[in-house]
């Protein structure tokens, strides 16, 4: 379970840096 969230963490943030 904490893996899948750090996954969707790493995402999420990857999805931020694309926006910038």
């Amino acid at each position: 379970m904490q893996f899948l969230q750090a996954t969707g963490r790493r995402e999420t943030t990857y999805l931020n840096i694309s926006e910038l």
